[in-house]
C-alpha cells in the first residue's frame, strides 16, 4: 500500500514538472555552487571533528593527555629549552 502511494506521488510530480528548463547557468553561478558544496563539506568536517577525534581515541586507546610518539614534548617550562644559535 505504501509503495503504491509513493509510486503515485512520484508519477504526479514527474507529470507536473516541465520537460525542459529553459535557463542559463553562467560560469560564475557554477563556481558559486561548487564553492557552496566545498564549504558545506568542510563545515561538516569541522563540526564533527571533535566527535571524530573522540572516536579515534576510543579505538586506539589513547587518552587526550598522552603525547603522540615523535611529537613535541610538553614540559610547561621554557627554561629547559636550549637557546643555541
Amino acid at each position: 500500500m505504501r509503495l503504491s502511494i509513493s509510486v503515485l506521488a512520484l508519477t504526479l510530480v514527474y507529470i507536473a514538472l516541465p520537460n525542459r528548463a529553459h535557463a542559463y547557468l553562467d560560469p560564475a553561478s557554477g563556481a558559486f555552487i561548487l564553492q557552496m558544496n566545498v564549504a558545506g563539506i568542510a563545515s561538516v568536517f569541522f563540526f564533527l571533528r571533535s566527535r571524530i577525534q573522540r572516536l579515534v581515541r576510543a579505538l586506539t586507546g589513547r587518552s587526550a593527555e598522552q603525547p603522540v610518539a615523535g611529537g613535541p614534548a610538553t614540559s610547561g617550562s621554557d627554561s629547559e629549552i636550549p637557546r643555541e644559535l
